[in-house]
């Protein structure tokens, strides 16, 4: 008798939402009772992703989830997906598959666009988690103040180097530890291989992206 009435109150509850407009009855049906007026869902497998418009850009606030081939937990451990996303090697058929319905990897033109508009990469990233870091022995906080709420976290990048790409050898495809810079790095994908966006805890570093890093993703809204 409770299996039933829960049941009928899940769906009335459903029929509910659904009428008024504010939540799409697959996105109930995938990811349950959520505010559409923060966050998206993720009908392929139940994710819910908070969003922030930036001028005319609409972002995830938090980084893709999504458990595609070409993707990994930071050093293997699901915990690091959960906090910070799962990381994605550049495909460049692939890639068209990765974000959500009615989203995208942004372009470098719209990457462009969003740091001409924040102008420091403090703007961008989140508030707490990124490490610490001492320069000419005076010790500064690695965090953002987030003022546009993109919440970039310092998800670790595969194969990286703190340095100019331009000093080494195979365009920056280099034989690196497997992972790196959790805590103090994060790269985001472009739509080309390129690899501009990246953001560091001591942002007096350079650092050099090997093509073949594994790397975050935001999606901007088509």
């Amino acid at each position: 008798m409770r299996h039933r009435l829960f049941i009928l109150a899940t769906a009335l509850l459903f029929s509910s939402c659904a009428e008024k407009g504010d939540i799409d009855a697959a996105d109930l049906l995938a990811c349950g009772v959520f505010d559409p007026e923060k966050q998206i869902c993720d009908k392929r497998d139940g994710n819910l992703y908070k969003f922030v418009k930036i001028d005319a850009q609409v972002w995830l606030a938090e980084n893709l989830k999504y458990n595609s081939p070409s993707s990994v937990c930071y050093e293997y451990d699901p915990e690091n997906c959960e906090i910070y996303g799962r990381l994605y090697l550049w495909d460049k058929e692939g890639n068209k598959k990765l974000c959500p319905e009615g989203w995208h990897i942004p372009s470098d033109k719209e990457w462009e666009s969003l740091e001409k508009l924040t102008k420091s990469d403090k703007y961008l990233k989140a508030d707490t988690g990124w490490y610490s870091y001492t320069k000419d022995n005076t010790t500064y906080s690695g965090n953002g103040n987030d003022i546009y709420g993109f919440s970039a976290l310092p998800a670790g990048i595969s194969k990286y180097e703190e340095d100019d790409c331009d000093n080494h050898k195979n365009n920056g495809a280099l034989e690196l530890a497997q992972w790196n810079g959790l805590g103090s790095a994060t790269a985001f994908m472009p739509s080309v291989l390129s690899y501009k966006m990246v953001l560091l805890s001591d942002t007096t570093l350079t650092p050099c992206i090997a093509e073949n890093s594994l790397v975050s993703v935001r999606c901007v809204k088509d």
